[in-house]
């Protein structure tokens, strides 16, 4: 997918509304360029094979190190792995292929929607969609031992270049924590099944960046 938003996230302390060009490629290649009016291009991100960069335009600074979910936070705030943050931008969710035959459906009266339920061990997800429309999913949500670890909303609901209805709104929640003190991302355009060049999901650092190697920190909010 090739899209622009307008993305709303609590990052570094502050809450920062900014318009994002995004390119997501399921298997969790990701490429995020933040755009702040007057200034344009400020913040870039990228995710490849395992690999985490985050170019800093303005002090010239280029973070690299492994794509955990700390690092993959760091533009906006949705501290999961690559192929996570992709399905939930695509309007789907990953779920533990191992533990996908044993799914089942329940009623879910919170959410008014049946729910795909996949356990796997101490973890489980729920796939909320609507009983008349199984293929139109309305978010998700997972939970742990230690209770709730995220959960997402998929609204506004809208076909998509003639192909399947996608969500024109995302909200994204950690912990038991509300959609407004999360992540919110308001689809203004978008391409499915776009073309993207082999090298969209590196950065080429420029002439003087200072390139810095980073760890895997705890999670924002972690």
């Amino acid at each position: 997918m090739n899209a622009r938003v307008r993305a709303t996230s609590w990052i570094g302390g502050d809450r920062v509304r900014a318009t994002v060009l995004m390119l997501v490629d399921r298997t969790g290649q990701l490429r995020f360029e933040a755009e702040v009016s007057l200034q344009g291009t400020v913040s870039i991100l990228t995710t490849h094979d395992g690999d985490f960069q985050m170019l800093d335009v303005r002090s010239g600074k280029l973070q690299q190190g492994p794509a955990c979910p700390a690092n993959v936070a760091s533009l906006i705030r949705m501290p999961l792995a690559p192929s996570e943050v992709a399905a939930i931008l695509l309007g789907d969710v990953q779920v533990p292929a191992a533990a996908a035959a044993g799914a089942q459906v329940e009623w879910d009266a919170a959410r008014g929607a049946d729910a795909l339920v996949v356990r796997d061990g101490n973890m489980e997800t729920r796939v909320f969609f609507r009983p008349d429309k199984a293929d139109e999913i309305l978010g998700a949500a997972v939970a742990g031992p230690d209770g709730p670890r995220w959960r997402a909303s998929y609204e506004d609901l809208a076909p998509v270049g003639g192909g399947p209805r996608l969500p024109g709104t995302i909200r994204f929640a950690e912990r038991a924590e509300s959609y407004d003190e999360g992540v919110e991302i308001r689809f203004k355009d978008r391409t499915l099944n776009a073309e993207m060049p082999p090298d969209s999901f590196r950065i080429a650092p420029p002439a003087g960046t200072q390139v810095i190697d980073v760890g895997c920190g705890p999670a924002p909010g972690g």
